[in-house]
């Protein structure tokens, strides 16, 4: 009795292993791209949007077509969809295009251009905290807003101009070197008026008056000009405190103001020379062997 449970535990454990083993390459098959996990959830969702896609879509629901793009890339997207109680995208729309080689958050954002149609409402796409990627109606999206605080100090630096230097009073600079006698003189620098303190509050009142009528209003007009309250949209303007400006706005502002510095690379090359290169389109947690051929490679020497 021992020996046949020892040897069903052992069929087990090896039907387990070969299924372990199979599940990367199923998925795989499927579409989804087997990515290394970076530890940054909204990163690793980018990394699967990064994936080529070749398609022709031809009066297709807008809801089929965001699943498509989801099962091809692997990636979770949550669209926000039309209902009694709020706008949104309209499941039923139908959408006609066709792409080549082009990555699939390119693909994702003209699906919902094509969506919308001409109806002038804004679409795009954003992350939330656990990574995955939102997409639907500007309007819809400004729901989801967080806190950012955004040091601008180097905007806010000015450099002094020292216009005030001392005048030199050569007539009598020349009477006491005539006389004679050496040193004890009146000194010919003259000031032009006192050196005077630097007041904090001064300082602190210039900047927030540059940041009023500059940096804010530079920032509201290239920035998703028509979501803040300046431009007819619901978002609060930024506010300024001690070189900070505050930004309470959804993810694809804070996109705009300063962009993801996870953002993965799309391209890797090396070369020696000009005699070997190599270029992928996606980044590299996408890629895969496809094929490996001996080719010949012509010896250098000389510096030829």
């Amino acid at each position: 009795m021992t020996k046949i449970v020892t040897k069903s535990v052992m069929v087990l454990a090896a039907a387990g292993l070969m299924m372990a083993s199979l599940a990367p390459v199923a998925s795989a098959q499927n579409g989804a791209p087997a990515a290394r996990p970076s530890g940054n959830p909204q990163r690793d969702t980018l990394v699967k949007m990064q994936r080529s896609i070749t398609t022709d879509l031809t009066d297709v629901r807008l809801e089929d077509a965001i699943k498509f793009i989801a099962e091809t890339t692997g990636a979770q997207i949550e669209p926000i969809w039309k209902t009694d109680r709020g706008e949104g995208l309209d499941k039923e729309s139908t959408v006609t295009l066709s792409v080549k080689g082009l990555p699939a958050i390119a693909v994702l954002e003209k699906i919902m251009t094509k969506a919308v149609g001409d109806e002038g409402e804004e679409t795009s796409w954003q992350f939330n905290e656990f990574g995955a990627m939102q997409i639907g109606l500007k309007k819809s999206l400004n729901k989801f807003k967080r806190v950012e605080v955004y040091d601008i100090h180097d905007l806010l630096l000015v450099v002094p101009i020292y216009n005030e230097a001392p005048t030199v009073d050569l007539q009598q600079a020349l009477q006491q070197g005539g006389g004679g006698g050496g040193g004890g003189g009146q000194s010919p620098f003259q000031a032009n008026q006192q050196n005077r303190r630097i007041d904090p509050e001064q300082v602190e009142q210039r900047r927030r008056q540059r940041v009023d009528q500059e940096i804010i209003p530079m920032i509201t007009a290239l920035c998703e000009p028509t979501q803040w309250l300046d431009g007819g949209g619901e978002i609060n303007r930024p506010r300024y405190f001690q070189g900070h400006i505050i930004v309470d706005a959804p993810d694809y502002m804070h996109r705009a103001l300063n962009g993801y510095r996870w953002w993965p690379s799309t391209s890797f090359s090396s070369g020696s020379g000009g005699r070997r290169y190599v270029s992928m389109t996606t980044d590299s947690a996408n890629s895969t062997v496809a094929e490996i051929r001996a080719l010949p490679v012509p010896a250098v020497g000389g510096g030829g």
